[in-house]
């Protein structure tokens, strides 16, 4: 299940890093609060309410594992965005820049240049 989540928290949390650090929109703090909300929230309190959530059928047959990856992409999301956000403070904004001036769209300077 982790293996299914990992990758997915990932790139999720790039995406929110990259969002919050690079682009101008109106709630934008509101997203960041909420995608590190689990770091306020001790692990403890969160397993309590997974276990709470997730223990009840439909939810807890093997069939479920969607809903168990959902638990550990929304719990490890808040670490990927704070490392996001500090390797994207790092990076010049000028390389973004220039693929853009060089004709890439959005969608690939973000895949070919922030990600890696």
């Amino acid at each position: 299940m982790s293996s299914i989540a990992t990758p997915i928290a990932g790139i999720l949390a790039m995406i929110i890093a990259f969002l919050v650090v690079r682009k101008n929109f109106p709630g934008k703090r509101l997203m960041e609060m909420v995608s590190l909300l689990t770091f306020a929230v001790p692990g403890t309190v969160v397993g309590i309410g997974y276990i709470l959530a997730f223990n009840e059928p439909p939810w807890c047959s093997p069939a479920r594992q969607p809903s168990s990856s959902c638990c550990f992409i929304f719990r490890d999301i808040a670490v990927g965005v704070q490392t996001g956000i500090a390797e994207l403070q790092q990076i010049d904004p000028s390389i973004e820049e220039a693929s853009t001036d060089l004709g890439a769209d959005s969608s690939f300077t973000f895949r070919k240049i922030t990600l890696p």
